[in-house]
């Protein structure tokens, strides 16, 4: 299932066969922008820079979604974008065997429930 033409940034994504491989992702928005444009930490990550320009719009035109359409567009790619870096990026390292953090702290909290009981 295709959804378009794919970008430079999802063909480097596809492309990528290690983890060393997979394109840089920098952080636009500096710690000051996102403060002073009040944006909330747990929207501050590597599209914030993107969120910043929709809040403006949202905030200028009275949260009226057809009008900053092209800036919602803009965020929900960059969004998307990111998560297809993080899918790949954990496919790798399941492939070169790299124990996955989230999975081992599951695995030893319900080993400390099991043992506690």
């Amino acid at each position: 299932m295709t959804h378009g033409p794919k970008g430079p940034w999802q063909e480097a994504i596809a492309a990528a066969r290690t983890v060393e491989e997979l394109p840089k992702r920098e952080m636009y928005a500096t710690e000051s922008e996102l403060m002073k444009n009040f944006v909330p930490l747990e929207w501050r990550d590597y599209c914030a820079h993107v969120l910043i320009p929709l809040n403006r719009c949202r905030r200028d035109n009275l949260y009226m979604n057809w009008k900053c359409m092209n800036q919602k567009h803009a965020y929900e790619k960059c969004q998307y974008e990111d998560f297809m870096w993080r899918q790949k990026k954990l496919e790798l390292e399941k492939q070169a065997g790299v124990p996955n953090p989230g999975i081992l702290k599951v695995a030893a909290s319900a080993a400390a429930a099991a043992s506690s009981q």
